[in-house]
């Protein structure tokens, strides 16, 4: 109450009683401000300025006025009593000290403010021949008051004529005290609504390809299509949308192509810690197929189509003697459809939870090259590996050659280069490096073939080998002769914990679809590409374990310490690893007996221990055990 006394009083000083002055008349003016709604409180300043409007300039002395908002959605910032912040020429004044008095309340609709610019000295005196600004009063939102709008939202600030008790007067003093006629002018504060998010658009593609087929004849040409989604964030109010599943279906001539599996792509595979999509249906008819993928039940797994992202592999090949006969590399297109089977799958992809958004499904085109006639065989060869059945880590190398037919033409031809690519079950092999054959690396002078490039892939690797880039060095393959070597572990993962002596067989596939663009199964001959027909290798895993009879001491070897060994343990209190490898006469006893018959099978000629030399399970049921055998890990 005091700073009201005071502000009153002094304003009394220079408001002489009926001193009104005619003529000269003010405007109090803020410029209309527009800013982004967004969450909580969102905070503004609003800068107040004086210009004489009309008669003769005047000195001036101080002013008050008094400003209203809507107290639904915006209130001033700060305290009563209230000192806004002087700006411009009024915070100019007392030599850059600023007015001597500067004071007003706030309310919860409003302000007002009572500014005198020198108590004592009369010389303080401001013009206002243009809109100078004086204060600047602090405002904010409401917290939450613009939340979420979806239109824009202006509010007016107004002057207001009943804040203040006695309301505050709208006045500029000029002269000797006298107050002039001053018009608060109102403005408007807009609060933006976010533009509108527009729908995004997904686009499903795959790449077009030209195949060569390999096989006698023209052969057959196999592929993979890898079909990716890609969110289209061309327009720039576009923004990256998780998605949760996606359906759609493609349709193939039928009387050129054939599906033969759909698979997820690195994408899904990655889903659940690794276990793929919670739902992955798959049909494949004669003329295309469908697939509709929901990545989570829970909702929880997204996946953002910023890029192109790949999701599936479909696995295509021509129908068997459709290229027979043909000339030229002969087109056909895939392309969306969305009647396969009897059931409506439209392209779909879906966003928020559950808002399914139509997709456009681009078409691409495939060519199908029939096999040249100059024949090439790869052959992958037939090979027995071992690897432990306790941790699941065994390691192998295979040999790939290649050899001509010798019914070709100019046989045996001249060849620059090839490629071709190696499949493999990523569930049980790993590529880790591959080697130039013997025939490769004594070319350029012992330094190898000049160009020879290896991807290693989760399924496979491929291979790309130019002799020399000059042309000068050319090979022949009359007979069948290594090309490369493959090195590849198990995996330990899958194949740990597998019964000793068990085995499993799987293939190593010469493969025309491995690689980013796919590397095909080709011999180069005078520049031109020869398809290369294939053998696939059938790789034998054998689980090692079990362990050696007769190597009782577990060195890997059979020798007398082995004798040694038994009796330190029988008689000494020696330790053995396994008591079924001492039981050298496999009467699944362990006494004196297995001793002698080591012995007398290492220096008198006697019977070797029965499978001796080789690691496998006991075949003789009893009471003996075998702890651990290193060896045979």
């Amino acid at each position: 109450m005091q700073g009201k006394f005071v502000f009153f009083c002094s304003l009394t000083i220079l408001l002489l009683a009926g001193s009104i002055a005619v003529g000269q008349t003010f405007e109090i003016s803020s410029p209309d401000q527009s800013m982004a709604a967004g969450s909580g409180a969102i905070p503004f300043s609003a800068t107040f300025s004086i210009e004489q409007v009309t008669g003769a300039l005047e000195d001036t002395k101080g002013f008050s006025f008094a400003y209203g908002h809507d107290p639904t959605l915006l209130e001033v910032l700060g305290s009563s009593p209230f000192t806004p912040t002087s700006v411009g020429v009024l915070a100019g004044v007392n030599d850059g000290d600023g007015p001597d008095f500067i004071q007003g309340e706030i309310f919860v609709d409003g302000f007002t403010v009572g500014v005198i610019y020198a108590l004592v000295d009369q010389t303080q005196v401001i013009t206002y021949e243009v809109a100078k600004p004086v204060i600047e009063v602090n405002y904010a939102t409401l917290p939450g008051a613009v939340d979420g709008i979806t239109e824009d939202v202006v509010t007016d600030i107004i002057h207001a004529d009943d804040l203040g008790t006695p309301p505050a007067a709208t006045v500029v003093v000029i002269g000797e005290g006298t107050s002039a006629e001053t018009t608060a002018l109102p403005f408007s504060i807009t609060f933006q609504a976010a533009p509108p998010v527009p729908d995004p658009v997904f686009v499903i593609s795959a790449q077009d390809q030209t195949v060569v087929a390999s096989g006698p004849n023209g052969g057959t040409a196999s592929f993979v299509a890898s079909f990716a989604i890609e969110q289209d964030l061309s327009d720039p109010e576009a923004v990256a949308e998780p998605t949760y599943a996606f359906q759609f279906g493609y349709s193939h001539d039928p009387t050129m192509l054939q599906v033969g599996s759909v698979s997820e792509a690195a994408a899904l595979a990655v889903l659940d810690g690794g276990n793929g999509a919670a739902f992955f249906g798959q049909m494949i008819y004669s003329d295309g197929f469908t697939i509709g993928c929901n990545y989570d039940f829970r909702l929880q797994e997204t996946i953002t189509f910023s890029v192109a992202t790949e999701v599936i592999d479909v696995s295509y090949s021509s129908l068997p003697g459709v290229l027979d006969g043909a000339a030229g590399t002969q087109l056909t297109v895939v392309e969306e459809s969305s009647d396969l089977g009897g059931n409506s799958i439209t392209p779909i992809v879906v966003v928020d939870q559950g808002t399914g958004i139509d997709a456009q499904a681009l078409s691409f085109t495939v060519g199908l090259t029939p096999a040249p006639a100059t024949v090439f065989t790869l052959i992958c060869a037939d090979q027995e590996a071992t690897f432990s059945s306790t941790s699941g880590i065994g390691s192998f190398t295979h040999s790939v050659s290649v050899t001509e037919d010798s019914g070709n033409a100019g046989f045996p031809n001249e060849t620059q280069g090839f490629s071709f690519g190696i499949g493999h079950d990523s569930n049980l092999l790993d590529a880790v490096n591959v080697t130039q054959g013997a025939v490769l690396q004594a070319m350029e002078g012992g330094s190898g073939a000049e160009f020879f490039a290896v991807g290693l892939y989760e399924d496979g690797y491929t291979i790309g080998c130019v002799y020399d880039i000059q042309n000068i060095t050319v090979q022949s393959y009359p007979t069948e002769t290594e090309l490369v070597t493959a090195d590849y572990e198990t995996v330990a993962g899958t194949l740990a914990g597998t019964e000793a002596g068990d085995t499993i067989v799987t293939a190593l596939t010469p493969n025309a679809s491995l690689g980013p663009n796919g590397v095909t199964l080709v011999m180069v001959v005078d520049g031109q590409s020869n398809a290369m027909a294939s053998e696939a290798g059938e790789i034998t895993l054998v689980s090692g374990g079990g362990f050696d009879r007769g190597d009782c001491n577990d060195d890997g070897l059979f020798d007398i310490a082995d004798g040694i060994t038994l009796l330190n343990n029988l008689f000494l209190s020696g330790d053995v690893p396994c008591d079924d490898a001492c039981d050298g006469n496999d009467d699944e006893l362990k006494d004196i007996a297995d001793p002698i018959y080591i012995l007398a099978a290492l220096f008198n000629n006697g019977p070797m221990p029965p499978d001796n030399g080789s690691c496998g399970p006991d075949p003789t049921e009893g009471a003996l055990g075998c702890d651990s055998f290193d060896s045979c890990v």
